[in-house]
């Protein structure tokens, strides 16, 4: 029997239920669940998380403001506060409020390093404090000031701050594009520096969504404020992620609707290295994600309509962050702050001449797109509302799509003319490049930063290790930015119309170039070309073998009647550009190369490997950890296991720690050589001194550390000459159980820190009595120092205090020590009176005093 559901009520049916069937119970847990979300209610902040943050620091500054000129005090509860931040004196409240703003104006900077504040950041101070005072009002249940009129008292203060400190209206804003030459650049580098080339890829994929699809990062990465980020399940991606207002919503003439885009393959097999489908794919079937299909010959050679994903992948991102340095790849989704920095350090490392950010790549596509298709069409696919000016005001760049003199004058629009002036000042044309920008690193940057430090008035001169290292890492942000304008600047001085047009024709992508150079000229497998197996000394063959029929090795032309031997020689290279490559032939070999990239030589299905010498850039796959930190005495050591020998250290401080330890001393060598010879199922154990000799007194032993005893213990005149020549062969000394790197286990460099902690007590103690000792050697000739009647060095001067001005008696100096802190030899000498010191005689001999 089919299940039949009740029918939905009205909510007028709903009212009259509760008078109909609710008891009295029931309408008082109603009520108060009512009044429980009206109490929850209270105060809600619908804006945006971003607005909130701006607004929460707006107030913070407001409170930290008034808590420095003593109007609040530290202590008081949020109410107390509330009433003096915003008090019932309007009166009062805009004199606080226009001091803070006075105060705050010319202190405020930019978002970018050096920049001022601009009068855009300044009005955000206006809407947070609006906000927060109409708040503390009405949760007060205070009268709260018109709105225009708090809105005037600010406003009129925003503006003499304006006037008075030339706070310009708006900051430099970053107009930077990156179209597909510079994609391609970064791509390339980033396969030859990349530690972790899974990790790279990810950014790659990104990359070309970006560019293909026209969305932000926050579409793409995960979003900490809103917990968002692209996953499996979502193909179709949404490309529109700003939050829309309820309110605005609601007077719309239409409700706003995502923008979805189909992402189909490249037609031409040059843009195989932007495809978006291919490279997904990639990562999924390194992850094992797709149903059915393990390896890649699965997914070429199937003939199924749709890829299905697992289930259990569909929930998970696709775009994983990295472990730290970018070692591996995690599984937490990477954010969109990290798409931008790592697009932003690979456009510094390619040496652009200006910072570019994830929205460069927006902005290009937004530009080429309003070209091709219109401003309106465009705007449909950047989320853009229709009645928006957003994609004029920030992204369009019409000054290199317009050829303004030509329509002025009445000229036919040359579009191929304009394209490749465009070219010529793109940022692949005119980057420094890698070389360039590793030349910078180093001594030159070494010298610039010294230079800056040394000229820098506001260097922390005082400061803590950690200060001075952030400090520091500025420094060098600073000075490598500013060599790097410069030299920028000296190419486009220097640069020809000849350099430019190779420099644009070097800019497009060499990887797909090289792949398809690869497979055009790698001749295919003959299977027919097979040698035949070598015949055995009883007449057979090594393996069934079938001989071919014979094949003559002439062929007669019908048409013409002229015989052609034909020859082994091959024939001409095949030219990619006069014959066309099959585009499954360049799909396979660009998917091969992605997939098996970090193997040191990826194999082609079509012509065989391909190795990495053949691509530009010289492009190898790094390794995935820092600097390969092994241990080069394990690699070389043959009796140390394959486990230790090729374990691959975290950092370098664990790899300094395992290299200062006894690991590789000549005692650890030793026993190690002595089991690897023992075996695992020999018993007893024996001296290898004693064997090599044949030695009359030779014996067994149970444990290989009674054949260490047995070599320590072992004297020339029992054992005699040859065993203790074979024994300090070996290594064995008295110092054999050290290190052979002159370092220290952990244990001793605590006693050494321990020791020097004490002796440096020490010399704080006698440095209180006058009595300096210097680490340097004595001076044969004594020299002045930046103390009045002090001499470093020579030999040693009596002098008088009493016939010298401006010296104390060491009688007269007061001990200002802890005894506490002092050791046993001299707290036996010292004490608390203030007469001279109860010294030893000699040492008060050696001071120039008499003894008591």
């Amino acid at each position: 029997m089919a299940a039949t559901f009740p029918r939905r009520r009205t909510l007028f049916e709903e009212i009259n239920h509760i008078s109909s069937a609710a008891d009295n119970e029931y309408v008082l847990d109603l009520m108060k669940e009512l009044n429980d979300l009206n109490d929850e209610a209270v105060g809600f902040r619908w804006a945006a998380v971003s607005t909130q943050i701006d607004q929460d620091r707006v107030l913070f500054n407001y409170e930290a403001f008034l808590l420095f000129i003593k109007q609040i005090t530290e202590g008081q509860s949020e109410a107390e506060k509330s009433a003096v931040m915003f008090p019932a004196d309007f009166k009062l409240l805009f004199l606080r409020i226009r001091l803070f703003i006075l105060y705050a104006a010319p202190r405020m900077r930019g978002r970018a390093r050096g920049t001022p504040c601009t009068y855009q950041s300044l009005t955000k101070i206006r809407s947070g404090l609006s906000f927060h005072a109409n708040r503390s009002y009405r949760l007060r249940d205070i009268e709260a000031p018109r709105a225009a009129l708090l809105y005037n008292n600010i406003t009129e203060v925003l503006r003499f701050a304006v006037h008075k400190f030339n706070i310009p209206l708006y900051g430099d804003l970053n107009s930077t594009h990156v179209g597909l030459p510079e994609i391609s650049q970064m791509i390339d580098l980033d396969m030859q520096q990349t530690r972790c080339f899974i990790v790279a890829e990810m950014h790659h994929l990104a990359w070309c969504m970006g560019r293909t699809c026209a969305v932000r990062p926050g579409s793409l990465g995960h979003n900490p404020k809103d917990k968002t980020s692209i996953q499996a399940g979502r193909f179709l991606m949404v490309v529109k992620t700003n939050s829309q207002d309820a309110e605005q919503a609601s007077k719309a003439a239409k409700p706003s609707r995502p923008i979805k885009c189909r992402v189909m393959s490249p037609n031409i097999t040059d843009n195989l290295v932007f495809s978006v489908p291919h490279r997904l794919l990639i990562i999924a079937l390194r992850r094992g994600a797709i149903a059915g299909i393990e390896t890649l010959d699965d997914l070429l050679n199937g003939d199924r309509l749709n890829i299905q994903w697992k289930p259990s992948f569909l929930d998970q991102p696709i775009l994983l962050g990295s472990t730290p340095r970018g070692l591996d790849v995690s599984q937490k989704p990477a954010s969109a702050a990290s798409l931008t920095e790592y697009l932003r350090e690979r456009g510094r490392h390619m040496g652009y001449e200006r910072t570019i950010t994830f929205y460069s790549i927006r902005r290009r596509i937004a530009t080429d797109l309003t070209e091709l298709v219109g401003p309106d069409h465009a705007r449909r696919i950047l989320g853009h509302s229709a009645q928006s000016k957003t994609l004029e005001h920030f992204y369009v760049d019409d000054a290199p799509i317009t050829d303004i003199s030509a329509m002025a004058l009445g000229e036919v629009v040359d579009k191929k003319m304009m394209a490749q002036t465009r070219r010529l000042h793109d940022l692949s044309t005119t980057a420094l490049g890698a070389t360039e920008v590793r030349a910078i690193y180093g001594g030159v940057l070494n010298e610039a930063v010294a230079a800056f430090i040394e000229a820098d008035t506001n260097a922390p001169e005082l400061g803590s290790h950690t200060e001075w290292k952030n400090y520091r890492r500025r420094v060098s942000k600073i000075v490598f930015a500013s060599l790097l304008r410069v030299r920028s600047e000296e190419l486009q001085e220097g640069m020809t119309r000849e350099e430019a047009v190779a420099r644009v024709g070097n800019s497009k992508s060499g990887l797909m170039r090289a792949a398809l150079d690869q497979c055009a000229t790698a001749p295919a497998e003959d299977t027919m070309d097979v040698e035949p197996p070598a015949m055995l000394a009883d007449g057979g063959f090594e393996r069934d073998f079938v001989e071919s029929p014979h094949e003559p090795d002439i062929e007669v032309l019908a048409s013409e009647g002229v015989i052609t031997r034909l020859t082994d020689e091959p024939g001409d290279t095949i030219d990619h550009d006069q014959h066309e490559i099959p585009y499954n032939v360049c799909v396979r070999a660009f998917m091969q190369l992605l997939l098996q990239f970090p193997e040191a030589t990826p194999q082609l299905s079509h012509g065989g490997s391909l190795p990495m010498s053949v691509l530009p850039l010289a492009i190898t796959a790094r390794p995935r950890h820092n600097n390969e930190l092994v241990c080069r005495e394990c690699m070389e050591d043959e009796d140390i296991d394959t486990e230790h020998r090729t374990r691959t250290w975290k950092c370098m401080a664990h790899l300094q720690r395992h290299r200062n330890s006894d690991f590789h001393s000549l005692r650890n060598k030793f026993l190690r050589r002595l089991q690897a010879e023992h075996g695992p199922g020999s018993d007893p154990w024996s001296c290898p001194f004693c064997v090599a000799l044949q030695h009359k007194r030779a014996a067994d032993y149970p444990s290989a550390a009674m054949v260490l005893r047995h070599v320590k213990k072992s004297s020339v005149h029992v054992w005699g000459e040859e065993h203790e020549k074979l024994k300090t062969e070996a290594g064995y000394s008295d110092k054999w159980k050290q290190n052979t790197n002159c370092g220290a286990k952990a244990s001793v460099r605590y006693d050494r820190k321990k020791r020097a902690e004490g002796f440096a007590d020490r010399m704080a103690v006698l440095e209180s009595y006058g009595i300096l000792y210097s680490e340097d050697a004595e001076l044969e000739v004594s020299r002045p120092t930046s103390y009045e009647h002090v001499l470093a060095g020579g030999p040693p001067q009596h002098i008088d205090a009493a016939n010298v001005e401006g010296v104390t008696s060491i009688q007269e100096v007061l001990m200002n020590i802890d005894m506490g802190g002092v050791d046993d030899f001299l707290r036996d000498c010292l004490h608390d009176d203030p007469s001279p010191p109860n010294l030893p005689d000699a040492l008060l001999q050696a001071m120039g005093l008499e003894p008591a």
